[in-house]
């Protein structure tokens, strides 16, 4: 089962998600409703599973995490539970390290867009380039900033993967988000 928006805004709102996470969450799904539209003009995207497993990404972060539970963890588990296990995947595929494992990287169109769309934003559209930048500039430790580093590539050669898709290079992609994002509704 999918959950409508308007339940996954619920959520967000039922489990007191910091506000600055909700609006992160709330942009990432701008971004990837824009992007997914947009492909869906050439190719098949289950634009509604975009939406709400990108509104519901960093649920986690609101959830109380059981021992040993990391990011995605906690998400993943609520979503089993209420039953949203088409979200899993893109859950579980969303952070930054997963794209350096070859089992866990994204590989649908659904998740390869929700992953790349968090990797664009921060509280508002900011691009790749400037993402890591700022995860980069952060007081993390080395193993942290190596992950960053080599992750770094090969989200840039997704987006470009994603860009040549809609018939763009990545300069244009960015660009056009850029400009018609804040129009989209979700």
């Amino acid at each position: 089962m999918i959950p409508s928006i308007e339940t996954c805004k619920q959520l967000l709102s039922t489990y007191h998600m910091e506000e600055k996470k909700k609006i992160h969450s709330e942009m990432v799904t701008k971004v990837a409703s824009l992007i997914a539209k947009k492909i869906a003009e050439k190719s098949d995207i289950h634009i509604r599973l975009v939406q709400s497993a990108a509104l519901l990404h960093d649920l986690d972060k609101a959830l109380e995490k059981k021992e040993g539970e990391r990011h995605p963890d906690a998400g993943v588990r609520f979503m089993k539970e209420q039953g949203y296990d088409e979200l899993i995947s893109i859950i579980t595929k969303h952070p930054v390290h997963t794209i350096l494992d070859e089992q866990q990287k994204p590989t649908t169109i659904e998740e390869k867009v929700v992953f790349l769309s968090d990797k664009m934003v921060k509280y508002d559209m900011i691009g790749v380039k400037q993402r890591f930048a700022l995860w980069l500039a952060e007081n993390s430790g080395p193993e942290q900033k190596k992950v960053f580093e080599t992750a770094y590539p090969k989200v840039l050669a997704l987006e470009k993967e994603i860009a040549g898709m809609i018939g763009m290079n990545s300069i244009e992609f960015e660009s056009w988000i850029i400009k018609n994002y804040i129009k989209e509704e979700i």
